[in-house]
This record gives C-alpha cells, structure tokens and sequence, in this order.
C-alpha cells in the first residue's frame, strides 16, 4: 500500500474507529455480494425489437457494470484498513504470495512447493 493510502486509511481508522470499521468490512462486502448478483442475475435478453429497448438494455448494464466497480473499490478501501488493523505487512505478504501461489497451481501454471 503506498503511504497516501495508508495515511488516508490511518485517519478513517482514527476517526471512526476500529470496531466501526470491522462492521464497515462487513457492509461493503454484503453490497458488492449484491451487486454481483445484481449484474449475474439478469440472465439471457429477452427478444429487443427496437432501438429502444437495446439502448436501455445497454443503460442498465452499463449501471450494473457501475456498480459492480464501485462496490469492489469500496471494498479495496476496507481491506487496506483491515490490513493495517491486523496483522503485520509481513503477515499479509505471506498470506498474498501464498494466495497467489494456490491459485497458480490451480491454473496449472507452477506446481507448489
């Protein structure tokens, strides 16, 4: 994290506290879990017979797509303030390269070690 995150995320910290913000985690996860199912869950088009109703599909998708990354960058801000509640970079380096290391197994892109 560079150290305008951090300072900014220090501050939040500071001024609503930490237990606040442990709930705020939770908030903003629940909101991009609904946002997710929101932009999954409108299955296939049904038949668009005019221009019209192709525009407005494409207005309503383009919200959920909106919506999707704002939820998702929320939820990058609270993980950077749960980061550094908890646990030491070193804690959370760990926890990234073996994260990263599991999913490149799966992939079948480097066996693990």
């Amino acid at each position: 994290m560079n150290d305008e995150d951090k300072r900014i995320c220090e501050r939040a910290l500071q001024k609503w506290g930490r237990d606040a913000q442990l709930w705020m985690v939770v908030e903003e996860c629940a909101e991009l879990i609904k946002a997710v199912a929101k932009f999954e869950n409108r299955g296939p088009s049904p038949v668009i017979n005019t221009v019209a109703e192709a525009a407005a599909k494409a207005e309503e998708r383009d919200k959920l797509v909106r919506s999707l990354i704002e939820e998702a960058v929320d939820v990058e801000w609270m993980l950077k303030q749960l980061e550094i509640m908890e646990g030491t970079e070193l804690d959370w380096s760990v926890a990234r390269q073996a994260a990263k290391a599991d999913l490149k197994f799966l992939l079948g892109m480097e066996e693990t070690t």
